[in-house]
């Protein structure tokens, strides 16, 4: 939890301030994610227009929109549910917004993060919901399986694995974390055994190769992902392995910081399946998506860890570069690409 608080008093007591922030960036931030113009040609989002269909064909019987729709079963039974609510698409984007911001908020206390470059990597997901809201909601429950896993609450955090993957088919790649972790539960970790892991995983990455080739080129939204080579995110790839290493190296720090930090070191045993596959399969450049929130996580453990000193200066160094200049990358990569994926320019509907 945050330790300071400022207090305006009042005729009533006490007015927490950071609540009042809260609240105020909430507003913000439902304005524009809510009150947006959803139209074909990428207006609102390059998705958004999909899953507005999504919600808005969901008024027929239940098996027949399950077996009609292109999306998981789980995303599917909740955008069925809420049609038998209500037919205003601007609630479902109220409720689904409102749940991220929420759960992002959350996280970033209970891990106690401060550092404004870390938060912003960490709350990119919210304005990405603009575009792909499955893969948004996907990834937040991917953090919190993180918490319940490292506090050993596997039962939960296995039904939250499932939740995800009914949500979206990336989430699979929580399975091989999930199973690592359990293996860990009560053992001490080794490298031996950690080396013994990620080779099997390696060895069910390439098994698995030809059945996924098969799936996804009987998939026609998926067949065009399979040959475009341009995917391949190296950048981020070098981030999250730069992450790992620096948490290896002050694995018995972070584990002081929050336990947190063991739970995705050991979920990061499943990432060789992720970078074999995706750079035989671009389209798995999504399942990377959810490594590299994990590695935001630990890059804002890290910089809590590693200080000025004599002893890891040059580490220190190192850490903070790559934190800072991934970051700075990201910024350019969100103002030159990725603008036009979330609905740039923004049309809002509050003015029309």
């Amino acid at each position: 939890m945050i330790k300071k608080h400022l207090y305006i008093k009042t005729p009533k007591g006490t007015f927490d301030l950071y609540n009042l922030y809260t609240l105020l960036g909430y507003a913000i931030y439902i304005i524009f994610a809510v009150f947006r113009k959803i139209d074909i040609g990428g207006i609102g989002g390059t998705d958004a227009i999909a899953y507005f269909n999504f919600f808005m064909n969901a008024n027929i019987p239940y098996f027949q929109y399950i077996k009609s729709m292109p999306i998981e079963i789980g995303f599917a039974s909740v955008l069925w549910l809420l049609r038998r609510v209500t037919d205003n698409y601007l609630f479902i984007l109220l409720l689904f917004h409102s749940i991220t911001y929420i759960l992002t908020l959350k996280f970033i206390r209970y891990i106690k993060c401060k550092n404004l470059v870390v938060i912003m990597l960490l709350n990119q997901i919210l304005l990405s919901q603009f575009n792909t809201l499955r893969m948004s909601l996907c990834i937040i429950i991917s953090m919190y399986v993180m918490i319940y896993i490292a506090q050993k609450q596997f039962c939960i955090s296995s039904l939250l694995v499932l939740l995800a993957i009914s949500i979206h088919n990336s989430a699979i790649i929580l399975l091989p974390a999930l199973i690592t972790n359990f293996y860990f539960k009560n053992k001490r970790v080794n490298a031996y055994k950690i080396s013994f892991i990620i080779c099997a995983y390696m060895v069910v990455s390439y098994a698995s190769y030809e059945l996924l080739i098969y799936y996804f080129k009987n998939m026609s939204k998926y067949f065009l992902y399979i040959n475009n080579i341009f995917s391949f995110a190296y950048l981020s790839y070098i981030f999250i392995l730069l992450t790992i290493l620096f948490g290896i190296l002050k694995y018995k720090t972070l584990l002081k910081t929050n336990y947190i930090n063991r739970a995705i070191l050991l979920s990061m045993t499943a990432l060789p399946i992720c970078i074999f596959l995706n750079f035989k399969m671009p389209i798995f450049y999504r399942v990377a998506l959810i490594f590299l929130q994990l590695s935001y996580i630990l890059a804002a453990t890290e910089l809590r860890a590693f200080k000025f000193n004599k002893q890891n200066l040059l580490l220190s160094l190192i850490v903070l570069n790559t934190i800072y200049l991934y970051s700075g990358a990201r910024i350019y990569n969100f103002f030159t690409i990725d603008l036009q994926y979330i609905g740039v320019p923004y049309i809002s509907t509050i003015f029309r």
